[in-house]
């Protein structure tokens, strides 16, 4: 009836259900082997069911064990491999006494026995690095051999290299670099090896300055190593590094580098200065590289090639001023105010070293040179300008001004001294007398002090025109003209005079009568007693002078012109009056009477 439980089991086992039929016998099938199981019966009718049969002890027979699950490497290491396996899950009813490891390494002969025995585990050894094994196990008891587990599938580890052969030389040694190289592992424990590193420290008085510095990461077995000392000792190692791990150091190696020239000298400096000299020093280089320094070189070099430690040796950028092994020098024979760059190199038996940083010093200024080609000349009315050319040296300091003097010569009118400060030529002078000769010098000025006189130079300020003429004088006088004449004005601080005009004022206004260099002049065309004012100018190089005081006069006058348009106003008996117009000209009086004539025809 398919009921789990059927009473009366016994014990913690309950009894299962596993057939119901008609008929006085069944087969139980899926039963473990090995086992003994307990079997009892149970009868049913319409009406119902039984009481269970007494139990019967049915024992099934045993056999194989089944097979052990796959193995599995329960440890690993350098050249050995602890493989473990758990037992088969059915021992087919018998207790397992026996396992048996086979090991396929790929060889031709396939798997071979490896282990028998009742431990779930077996130690290879002599495995080999990267290569790789097929693994299987079987179990066996009194009945007889499993079949074979699932085959594992698993390679020998591999480890870190071996260490490399000792660094040894692979060059000649310079000062600054050794070319070093090594071999190779003896053993790369399965894995290849993929760079190598190599370690440096410095030797000094035999013992290590500092740590270890990596100098070289590469696959190469050879390096360069730069940077270095001359004449120092290095103590090297390399390790070779893999997937896997790195190696041992190698044995130590201690590699020197060959002596050098001295390193470059600290800067010069400044021990004292006078006037075209200075006193330079100098001191010991840091390193000599392995051999004392015999003497120096103290070189100038111009502010353009002065490129610091190592800028090259050229002769057309630089110029010897010393050699010899004293520590300081005078140059001598400079130029005021100028900035030399001066460096210095120290020499050993290996050869002249790079030479220092350049240092820049100044030969005390001086006053400058006197002011060159001075010149000057009047520039207009009371005004003069001097100027010059920059000296030929400034003293090393730069010109900041010019004291300009005028001095007036002897016999010309004016100040006795003038002066003028300006920073640069030309200097403008005013308000200077007319036609006056000065003499002229020029002196520069910078921050030291001034330098001598310049050569003096003469000149005449700009004459004036003319003065003012005595008014003209008046000589014979007509009705209808007049003669004049006149003398030319004083010619003190002014050009001599070119030429005259005279002007005539008619009553009306001014007007020119006359332009000329003549001292005299006959004035026609003059109305009779009529008045007239006369004034006179001279002019020269400079213009026109002003005019002078007016000279006045009166022509005489003459007698009038008829009277006009006599007309007949009326007659009678014994009478006639007549009309008649003034004269059209009056001859510079005006008329007082008049006659009338007649006479009979």
């Amino acid at each position: 009836d398919g009921a789990e439980g059927a009473p009366g089991g016994e014990g913690d086992v309950p009894y299962h259900v596993v057939h119901q039929v008609e008929e006085t016998k069944c087969e139980i099938k899926g039963l473990r082997p090995g086992f003994v199981y307990h079997a009892r019966i149970q009868a049913r009718n319409a009406v119902g069911e039984s009481e269970w049969s007494e139990r019967t002890c049915v024992p099934t027979a045993s056999t194989v064990p089944a097979a052990p699950p796959q193995p599995y490497v329960a440890q690993l290491g350098l050249e050995w491999m602890l493989v473990a396996w758990h037992p088969p899950q059915d021992d087919g009813g018998a207790q397992v006494d026996n396992y048996t490891m086979e090991v396929h390494d790929g060889s031709e002969q396939g798997f071979l026995v490896k282990y028998n025995g009742e431990e779930c585990k077996f130690l290879m050894t002599k495995i080999v690095c990267g290569h790789k094994y097929g693994i299987r196990v079987k179990a066996s008891n009194a009945n007889g051999t499993s079949p074979f587990s699932p085959v594992l599938e698993a390679t020998g580890v591999c480890g870190p290299p071996g260490p490399p052969g000792q660094i040894m030389l692979a060059g000649p040694p310079t000062p600054y670099a050794l070319k070093i190289g090594w071999s190779g592992p003896a053993s790369e424990n399965g894995s290849p090896v993929q760079l190598y590193q190599v370690a440096m420290r410095r030797i000094m008085d035999g013992m290590p300055v500092g740590f270890f510095e990596v100098v070289y990461n590469g696959p190469g077995t050879t390096c360069d190593v730069s940077g270095l000392y001359p004449a120092s000792l290095y103590e090297f190692l390399v390790i070779a590094m893999s997937a896997l791990g790195s190696s041992s150091p190698s044995p130590p190696s201690a590699l020197q580098t060959t002596g050098a020239p001295p390193n470059p000298p600290p800067p010069p400096f400044l021990m004292g200065s006078e006037e075209g000299r200075l006193h330079i020093g100098w001191t010991l280089p840091d390193l000599c590289n392995g051999a004392p320094v015999l003497s120096f070189r103290l070189e100038a070099i111009r502010p353009e090639s002065a490129g610091g430690v190592g800028a090259p040796h050229h002769a057309a950028n630089t110029a010897v001023m010393y050699e010899g092994n004293c520590l300081s020098h005078w140059l001598e024979h400079l130029a005021p105010g100028i900035t030399m760059a001066v460096r210095v190199a120290a020499t050993n038996i290996h050869g002249t070293g790079m030479p220092s940083h350049p240092a820049c010093f100044t030969t005390p200024c001086i006053a400058p040179g006197p002011p060159q080609a001075v010149a000057a000349a009047g520039q207009g009315k009371g005004r003069a300008s001097v100027w010059w050319e920059v000296p030929a040296a400034d003293g090393g300091s730069p010109v900041l001004s010019y004291r300009v003097q005028l001095t007036r010569k002897e016999g010309s009118a004016g100040q006795d001294t003038l002066i003028a400060q300006v920073n640069s030529a030309p200097a403008s002078f005013e308000h200077l007398p007319l036609g006056t000769t000065y003499q002229a010098r020029v002196v520069a000025i910078n921050a030291i002090g001034c330098s001598v006189w310049s050569e003096p130079t003469c000149f005449t300020t700009d004459p004036a025109p003319p003065g003012a003429p005595e008014p003209p004088l008046v000589g014979e006088v007509t009705s209808e003209s007049v003669a004049l004449s006149w003398v030319a004005p004083a010619t003190h601080a002014a050009a001599p005079v070119e030429s005259f005009t005279l002007q005539m004022h008619d009553g009306t206004q001014f007007f020119t009568i006359y332009t000329g260099s003549l001292l005299s002049f006959q004035v026609g065309g003059l109305a009779p007693g009529s008045a007239y004012k006369f004034r006179l100018r001279a002019a020269n190089c400079k213009g026109d002078g002003p005019y002078s005081a007016l000279a006045a006069l009166t022509t005489p006058p003459v007698v009038p012109g008829p009277p006009l348009a006599v007309t007949l106003i009326s007659v009678g008996g014994a009478s006639i009056k007549l009309k008649w117009s003034p004269p059209a000209f009056e001859g510079g009086s005006s008329t007082h009477a008049y006659s009338v004539m007649m006479r009979e025809v």
